[in-house]
């Protein structure tokens, strides 16, 4: 009996033994494979947050146009034949006869019941020229994606690309318009994806910064980003600027947010699409899909040209920049403020004020300091620690301190920040005065801290 048990021991240890190597095995050959996973080299990012994204790309040399999803992963999706210009090389001019290379998008659809006969049973026009085409000189337009009634040959259109009826009449379901992207190659390079998410991680790291340098940077800190040879539109910064600046009085938080992001690669160079939105608590603003090209200049990125892609709407000032647009918006109808607080939040933040003068005034610099937040910073950028040893000085240079506030506590905020503002006076034996005291509270656990203060002597 024990002889038996002892072999069933042995059989059932050799079974888990094999059955670990082989789960061993294949989950290492699932990194490899994901590991040497090769997709387009020309797509880098596409957003797939409201579902799978799609890009059409289109291979000059092999007179083909694939159709790519990407739901984490890329996908072909449909690889179709395909006529392009009958002259080899990239479009430079109007009537060369050749078909365009670089990233595009579609502007229009184009019914059948709206096209002549040549165009077959669906149209998209491009882009064509973009900001880089304009700016290297090429020239032409009307460049369109269409089908044929005639019979598909290769090389065989005037610059436009062109498929098979059945064919495009498969993709409407995959464009959207100012959205999906066209990536017209000479012919299709691949790359690991590892390769890419290193290159999708080092460009959303330029963009964090500049996104930041618009939002409470410098203007040299967000003309730091751009190449030295391309001078992008400016006017709007001071406008910019003074909003800013007006919110921030306010102690109205305004963030920039860089959504539904796409980075495509051509010959070198990134396109990155994004939708601009504003935020302010409670309110986000479109602000544009806006597009930026970055090339490489050592081993640095540098922003080489920009513009809109769309805009929320037609502004009655053509010239007048979305940011601005939105900014005044929010000034004038006064949804850049943040919402009053409900009368038990008003209690026990009244109520912290008021044990926060008293700690003050008694000069006890621990209990003072409880009730600022770890991140606190003065008006004149002291963090927490130097905030309070000044304070320290101040309580052993005056013989008496006397701290209240006049009046009601006004509070407006949400339930992760507050804006309270009140008159407060100040009274030492060396130094009276009255004025506007501002704080910004944040939550710190279940307790409200100050973040921000300001005064204004009145």
């Amino acid at each position: 009996m024990a002889r038996r048990t002892m072999i069933r021991s042995l059989i059932r240890g050799l079974i888990t033994g094999f059955l670990l190597v082989i789960v061993m095995a294949a989950s290492a050959a699932a990194a490899k494979t994901k590991a040497d996973q090769k997709v387009p080299e020309a797509l880098v990012a596409l957003d797939n947050r409201n579902g799978p994204a799609y890009a059409i790309l289109v291979d000059k040399g092999r007179q083909q146009l694939l159709l790519y999803a990407y739901d984490g992963a890329y996908h072909p999706i449909y690889r179709m034949a395909c006529s392009t210009g009958e002259v080899r090389g990239p479009k430079k001019r109007s009537g060369d006869k050749r078909t365009p290379e670089g990233v595009y998008f579609f502007t229009r659809e184009h019914q059948k019941r709206d096209l002549s006969p040549i165009y077959g049973s669906r149209a998209y026009p491009i882009d064509y020229p973009n900001l880089m085409d304009r700016m290297a000189g090429n020239g032409g337009n009307a460049i369109w994606l269409h089908g044929t009634n005639k019979s598909l040959k290769p090389m065989d259109s005037n610059g436009c690309i062109v498929l098979n009826n059945e064919d495009i009449d498969r993709l409407p379901r995959y464009i959207i318009l100012n959205k999906t992207p066209i990536i017209i190659v000479d012919q299709l390079a691949y790359r690991s994806s590892e390769q890419t998410a290193a290159t999708q991680q080092r460009i959303q790291d330029l963009l964090d910064v500049w996104r930041r340098a618009i939002e409470g940077g410098s203007y040299h800190q967000y003309l730091a980003h751009y190449d030295a040879d391309y001078v992008p539109d400016i006017a709007w910064w001071r406008h910019w600027n003074r909003l800013r600046k007006g919110f921030q009085e306010r102690f109205v938080t305004v963030s920039l947010k860089l959504r539904n992001l796409s980075i495509l690669k051509h010959n070198g160079m990134f396109t990155v699409l994004f939708d601009q939105v504003v935020q302010v608590p409670g309110r986000d603003l479109f602000a544009g899909t806006r597009k930026l090209f970055l090339s490489s200049r050592g081993n640095r990125l540098r922003i080489v040209g920009e513009e809109y892609q769309t805009l929320a709407k037609p502004p009655a000032d053509q010239k007048q920049n979305p940011l601005v647009a939105v900014g005044r918006l929010l000034k004038s109808t006064g949804k850049g403020a943040p919402p009053p607080a409900g009368p038990s939040g008003r209690r026990k933040i009244s109520a912290m004020i008021d044990g926060w003068l008293k700690a003050w005034s008694a000069k006890d610099i621990q209990r003072y300091g409880s009730y600022y937040a770890r991140d606190f910073k003065s008006q004149g950028g002291a963090d927490r620690q130097a905030w309070l040893d000044y304070k320290k000085r101040l309580n052993e240079k005056y013989t008496y301190i006397r701290v209240s506030r006049l009046g009601k506590v006004t509070i407006r905020g949400d339930k992760q920040k507050k804006v309270v503002s009140f008159r407060q006076r100040y009274a030492s034996n060396q130094f009276k005065a009255v004025g506007i005291k501002r704080l910004v509270l944040k939550r710190e656990g279940r307790e409200w801290k100050i973040f921000r203060e300001t005064w204004k002597r009145r």
